[in-house]
């Protein structure tokens, strides 16, 4: 087996000292040399194979440009979605973002990792349960760490807010001025009792109380995927005549599944029925028609992503951030 290429090596090569080729190789100080001398140390680099060490660098600095992101597996579309966002922002700033699965209850493995040095910052979006036993855990946490969710109020740690019930009533409202009088709720929740602490499923049955729109009717539990949806959806399309106007879903899966189904069972969107999801799913947005749904935008992630980038180099102005959800209709309602 090849043994790896040192920086020594380099420097024997070039024949230059060896803190002549790591301040050219690191680019801090590579101005202060010829160029010829610089063209030297990179092309025995190149040609030795040599790679620096970011890790060695990074604790020779103090900073290792490195931010661990915990979540719950399995990770769902709203924390994919800003991982993969957050992942491909921080890149451009030379930013490098770990992803962590944590399952309830493994609580001190996020501590052990807030602990152990390799990381500049954190962030969480994990389940409530696994971010209030860390703040038990660690009152206060030796990096700066963003937690998504609300919480208990801990000035050490930073907490992101997502206000859903703003965007929930907009759509809701959208629905009812596109000509909606009965609107139903299809949900990926498995029973009534899990529907009871589903925020979404209160926000619903507000709007239509405050709107007098009627009773809120569950119109079928699934179990939260495009292919449960589309069979509970289909046999309740099939051979009914007292459709609703209108169906409003607590998550983007539930709501392609839905509009499946109506194409399916030959039900037109949105003229016949309108749909809308939750989630602003990539999924949603490559249907036919295009979903409508209600969830963050791109510049909602990037006030996200802009705050977790700073606490890598200096303390935040403030403790909170409060991102609200926007209706975004497309092709499946008026």
């Amino acid at each position: 087996m090849a043994s790896r290429v040192r920086l020594v090596d380099v420097a024997r090569n070039a024949g230059v000292s060896p803190t002549t080729a790591s301040l050219i190789l690191s680019g801090s100080r590579a101005d202060a040399f010829a160029s010829a001398t610089q063209k030297k140390v990179h092309e025995a680099a190149r040609s030795l194979g040599y790679t620096r060490s970011i890790l060695g660098s990074s604790l020779k600095s103090g900073a290792t440009r490195t931010i661990c992101f915990f979540y719950t597996p399995p990770m769902d579309r709203f924390v994919e979605r800003f991982q993969l966002h957050a992942s491909a922002r921080l890149e451009e700033e030379s930013l490098h973002l770990v992803s962590i699965p944590v399952c309830i209850g493994d609580e001190q493995q996020i501590v052990n990792a807030l602990s152990c040095g390799l990381y500049d910052s954190a962030c969480l979006a994990c389940n409530p349960t696994s971010a209030e036993a860390l703040m038990d855990l660690l009152p206060t946490p030796p990096i700066p760490t963003m937690i998504f969710g609300t919480l208990p109020p801990n000035p050490s740690y930073i907490g992101v807010t997502i206000d859903e019930t703003a965007g929930i009533t907009q759509a809701l409202s959208g629905l009812e001025k596109g000509g909606a009088k009965k609107i139903a709720y299809l949900t990926q929740r498995r029973s009534a009792e899990e529907l009871e602490n589903e925020p979404r499923w209160h926000a619903y049955t507000k709007y239509l109380k405050d709107s007098h729109l009627g009773i809120p009717q569950v119109l079928a539990y699934t179990e939260g995927s495009i292919p449960s949806a589309f069979q509970c959806a289909t046999t309740i399309f099939t051979g009914r005549d007292d459709l609703p106007d209108a169906v409003y879903c607590d998550s983007d899966r539930v709501a392609i599944g839905a509009v499946l189904a109506a194409t399916q069972c030959g039900i037109a969107i949105p003229d016949d029925l309108q749909i809308i999801g939750t989630g602003a799913s990539v999924d949603g947005g490559d249907l036919h028609p295009a979903l409508s749904t209600i969830g963050l935008d791109n510049r909602d992630l990037d006030s996200a992503v802009t705050l977790l980038s700073t606490l890598s180099g200096e303390e935040p102005e403030s403790t909170t951030l409060t991102l609200r959800w926007h209706y975004m209709p497309r092709g499946t309602t008026h």
